[in-house]
């Protein structure tokens, strides 16, 4: 695999952390704590060229890694939260713990209007991907709205990303939208649970590409789908599923992954009694 192309690969997963941490739910509600805990299993089966064919032609390594965050509602509408990845492999086959990403997410519930913002701090195990000096920026907003027989979840975001110790770097604008529909289940109702099943579809836009210092006149785009599902049990613990895929891309990984997301939200009564 070219330079090039391993940096193109590597850039796929360098923005996973920054869109853990702004995922496309409205914040939760004032003096609430949610803790969410993920999986997530890749496997990279090809590259995409500069024709938009995938070179067939395997990772040796499967990144694996394990996403947690805090959040929590500062103010009405507002909420500041905290994540951490630790990558049991990454796409260069390296282990530890990848860079903590703050951020601020703003929604209102009734426009279904928000916006974000997230900065992954420079700092993290020095033999992997996102080590050395390497911040992130991401900003962007989001529509969230409950229809009559859907749920739409969407938001739009751009990346700007500074140089790490070799002074590569690439800039990302990424489009998400995932329509979700409920399933009526009478006995899960009489529970309060709920259960829908979703198709998210995302586009990523690569641009600002720097290798060594110089710039690289090179196009990078990748489209993902991911069907899934999202569950809850009770007030407390929600779980979520997908199955992200790529189905079309240029200079970047195509790739096929597991998610999973549990999601534990504590109100103010809750977690003072534990």
């Amino acid at each position: 695999m070219s330079h090039k192309m391993m940096l193109s690969t590597l850039t796929a997963f360098c923005t996973a952390s920054a869109l853990f941490a702004l995922d496309e739910y409205m914040p939760v509600p004032t003096r609430v704590m949610q803790i969410n805990m993920g999986f997530e299993r890749s496997a990279i089966t090809g590259n995409y060229l500069d024709s938009w064919e995938s070179d067939n032609k395997e990772n040796a390594d499967n990144p694996t890694a394990l996403p947690m965050q805090g959040k929590f509602g500062l103010l009405d509408k507002l909420e500041a939260s905290m994540a951490i990845t630790y990558l049991f492999v990454d796409a260069t086959g390296s282990t530890g713990l990848d860079r903590p990403v703050l951020a601020l997410k703003y929604g209102d519930p009734v426009t279904g209007g928000g916006g974000f913002l997230a900065i992954a701090l420079p700092v993290g195990f020095e033999d992997i991907m996102n080590a050395g000096n390497y911040a992130s920026m991401t900003f962007g907003g989001m529509y969230d709205k409950d229809f009559p027989q859907v749920k739409l979840f969407s938001n739009a975001s751009y990346t700007f990303n500074t140089e790490d110790n070799d002074k590569n770097k690439i800039d990302n604008l990424h489009l998400f939208a995932k329509p979700e529909y409920p399933l009526s289940i009478k006995a899960m109702t009489a529970k309060n649970q709920y259960l829908g099943v979703n198709l998210a579809m995302s586009y990523d836009f690569y641009f600002n590409h720097m290798v060594n210092g110089e710039s690289e006149d090179t196009g990078a785009h990748l489209f993902m789908v991911a069907p899934g599902a999202y569950y809850t049990f009770n007030k407390i613990v929600s779980a979520e599923m997908a199955f992200p895929m790529s189905i079309s891309g240029q200079n970047q990984p195509e790739t096929q992954s597991f998610r999973l997301k549990l999601f534990f939200t504590l109100d103010e009564g809750l977690y003072n009694a534990l």
